[in-house]
């Protein structure tokens, strides 16, 4: 039997993509010092631009929030849940958090949320209660731009 190498010469099957920038990592570190924490306040973590393909979110712990609960969920504008749900802030160092495929709702089926409009990431506290020592975080996105 002939091989036939049709698909793999001549174009750029093995790097569908136009170029190495197109998938990257958004990171921003999210400190709550000396912020009063109140339930239902949002907080901006991450600028997404129009056309950017968020695939997922993850939150690591720096420095856990000292106190009886404090939980949060990861979404944007359209949806304060859509990426992870109660999320607990009070997690030891290094705990990571992300959504789930099957799971959340932006990358249920695994193809993340393509953005129509800027927007932006929120972290939206849920549950503050009795904090005394607020948490830092690390928020990343993977992101595909298809700009």
């Amino acid at each position: 039997m002939a091989t036939d190498n049709v698909f793999i010469t001549g174009h750029s099957a093995a790097k569908p993509l136009a170029g190495a920038d197109r998938v990257f990592l958004l990171e921003k570190v999210c400190d709550f010092a000396g912020k009063t924490l109140v339930a239902a306040d949002i907080y901006p973590a991450l600028q997404v631009k129009k056309d950017w393909v968020v695939l997922q979110t993850r939150i690591e712990m720096v420095t856990a929030a000292v106190g009886t609960a404090l939980t949060a969920d990861i979404g944007d504008g359209a949806g304060a849940t859509s990426f992870d749900a109660a999320i607990d802030l009070k997690g030891a160092a290094g705990t990571e958090y992300s959504s789930l495929i099957g799971t959340d709702a932006y990358v249920a089926g695994g193809a993340g949320k393509r953005y129509a409009a800027d927007d932006t990431i929120d972290i939206k506290l849920n549950t503050v209660t009795a904090v005394t020592g607020n948490p830092k975080v690390i928020a990343r996105a993977l992101v595909l731009d298809l700009s």
